[in-house]
């Protein structure tokens, strides 16, 4: 018999609605209305000083001021989450670049390259496709031309540590493995300066960024070595970032190893290190407050939904597959609301996952036609932005829900597929 579903009926489009959705957001905690404030007043100040300045009589000063203002507007459109600060930021930094390569200010002009491939990596993981990463990356390469490891080496690693970040991103979204080991070379590249004993902090976020790469590197070669390594780099990096001392950077590697350990334990039909990853997630909850990062929190949620949706692949009820779809729908909460498609996609994309094994094992026909518009959402996101890893996929499991779905004798059909029930479709690189 079919059973109630959660939620109510009314909410579930605009889960697995195709387009952005009006969102009054949530109301910012006091500590975070105060820095936006903050940021405004500051950005305000900075644009009345900047009409002081003349770009064709001190162009120099200029530029500086317009690096700054990149900043500024780089600050508020993270913390936003949209992306019309962010462009402004580009332009700011692309006007910068003009006046330094005029003057032949190398230092400043590579400075600004490296900002400006920072709020690019921004707006390209905003973004579903890759053009927006590519230009990060060439950033990030134009600033190592001038920022050498013999005569700035902090600032070296720090542009090698970014150009990592890039190439990661970018072998994640095309699903190319060349791309993912030029960031891990990246990263090891940027430890041999960023040493544990003279940068702890810095040293700690490498080691998480090379723990995501070799992560991710892991998954597509099913290489269970890399995923090793990949965890060995988070506890690394959660021996210098403690919960006491540094709340979201714990919370940050803690998902990772989530990841990492659930990783693990999918290769290894592990359930206990499907276990080991619920509790990493659950552990980084308990920072990562919606009503703070709300697209982190979602993103947490969103692999948490991930582990319990392959711990449910492995049991025979339906509870940890209801905790699944229950932890999806908590990200969508935020992602159908963000400019972030791709995300939203991965979390629609794992909801119906969740909801095709629950359909099949409830024999609920309702559940299936939620579960078959919530893979079409995700489709339509993958297909405008080529997507090219996902889209297929997407489109096998849309063709395997329609023939179970539609049509005349449905009943039958989905007891039929019922009976030939197979391994779960493969949600855990859908971060």
């Amino acid at each position: 018999m079919a059973q109630p579903r959660q939620g109510g009926g009314e909410e579930r489009p605009a889960l697995c609605g195709g387009g952005d959705m009006a969102h009054p957001g949530q109301p910012a905690a006091p500590a975070a209305a105060r820095i936006a404030l903050r940021q405004e007043e500051m950005l305000a100040t900075h644009r009345a000083i900047l009409r002081t300045l003349s770009r064709a009589h001190a162009p120099l000063e200029w530029a500086m001021g317009q690096n700054t203002l990149g900043l500024l507007l780089a600050g508020i459109g993270e913390r936003e989450g949209g992306t019309a600060r962010l462009e402004e930021a580009v332009a700011a930094y692309r006007a910068a670049l003009e006046e330094f390569a005029r003057a032949g200010a190398r230092r400043a002009w590579a400075t600004t390259q490296n900002n400006l491939g920072n709020a690019l990596l921004i707006l390209g993981g905003r973004e579903a496709g890759t053009a927006r990463l590519e230009e990060a990356v060439a950033a990030y390469r134009a600033a190592l031309e001038v920022r050498r490891r013999e005569e700035a080496p902090l600032e070296w690693a720090a542009t090698q540590n970014n150009l990592g970040n890039a190439l990661a991103n970018l072998g994640k979204r095309e699903g190319n493995s060349a791309r993912l080991e030029e960031a891990v070379a990246a990263y090891r590249a940027a430890l041999e300066v960023r040493r544990r004993e003279e940068a702890p902090l810095e040293w700690a976020a490498t080691q998480n960024n090379l723990g995501n790469a070799l992560a991710n590197l892991g998954k597509r070669e099913g290489n269970s070595a890399r995923l090793e390594e990949a965890v060995a780099a988070y506890r690394a990096a959660l021996e210098v970032r403690r919960r006491e001392e540094a709340p979201l950077e714990w919370a940050a590697t803690q998902n990772n190893l989530g990841n990492a350990l659930a990783n693990l334990g999918k290769r290894e039909g592990n359930s206990a290190r499907l276990e080991e990853a619920v509790a990493a997630y659950r552990a980084a909850l308990e920072m990562r407050r919606r009503e703070e990062a709300p697209l982190e929190w979602a993103a947490t949620q969103n692999n948490l939904g991930n582990a319990l949706a392959s711990l449910g692949e492995r049991e025979a009820g339906t509870a940890r597959l209801e905790a699944a779809a229950a932890a999806y729908r908590a990200a969508l909460e935020v992602r159908v609301a963000a400019p972030v498609p791709l995300e939203r996609a991965f979390s629609q994309h794992g909801l119906a996952n969740a909801l095709e094994r629950l359909a099949l094992r409830r024999q609920d026909p309702a559940l299936m036609a939620e579960a078959l518009a919530c893979m079409r959402s995700a489709a339509e996101v993958y297909r405008a932005g080529n997507v090219s890893y996902w889209l297929p996929i997407a489109e096998a499991a849309i063709a395997r829900m329609s023939d179970v779905t539609l049509g005349e004798g449905r009943e039958q059909r989905l007891t039929n597929a019922a009976r030939k029930e197979g391994p779960e479709a493969d949600t855990s690189a859908l971060r």
